[in-house]
């Protein structure tokens, strides 16, 4: 039986591999200062699944050029497995041939230039209430402009995929109190 030779890790603890160096900084502050350690390619363990770490990009050219099929698959898990239906949607399904045909279609008749020139009128529309709210202000008044991306973001999302504006309304998760 052959044994793969495996890129080097730093030390993993049990159940938690090495979660515990990644915590406490920046997660790219602390993979790159792992890749200073174990160089340009190592070995990850969270919880027990691996992961391989490539912080070099003439290294990931090499890697995505050669091995592409091998690494454009996000790792699967029951939890994705069960809210995808077995997988059916674009952005957890691993690479096939059932893949390949929701991107293309999704490409083409959802984020493709047809469908941009039809929503565009709707964003312009958003942008300007934007603007006339930012210009209603006094000059002397803070605005938070992540609150009115936010709110800009929303009111695209809502109106392209439910066709209605729910700008006045707050939008509410899942109600996880027992109705009784």
């Amino acid at each position: 039986m052959v044994v793969p030779k495996l890129p080097p890790n730093p030390p993993k603890l049990p159940i938690i591999g090495n979660l515990h160096q990644l915590l406490g900084k920046p997660r790219h502050q602390a993979l790159w200062q792992l890749s200073q350690k174990y160089g340009p390619v190592f070995l990850l363990h969270i919880g027990s699944k691996p992961y391989l770490v490539i912080s070099s990009s003439a290294m990931a050219k090499q890697v995505f050029k050669t091995q592409d099929i091998i690494f454009c698959s996000r790792p699967t898990s029951h939890a994705t497995k069960r809210l995808t239906y077995d997988y059916l949607d674009v952005a957890f399904s691993p690479y096939s041939n059932h893949w390949k045909k929701m991107r293309k279609l999704l490409v083409s008749e959802f984020l493709g230039p047809k469908r941009a020139i039809l929503l565009n009128h709707m964003l312009v529309a958003e942008i300007e209430t934007m603007v006339c709210s930012i210009s209603a202000h006094p000059s002397n008044t803070v605005v938070n402009l992540n609150q009115m991306f936010s709110a800009i973001v929303k009111a695209v999302v809502c109106k392209v995929a439910f066709g209605k504006n729910y700008r006045e309304e707050p939008l509410k998760g899942p109600s996880w109190e027992s109705h009784g």
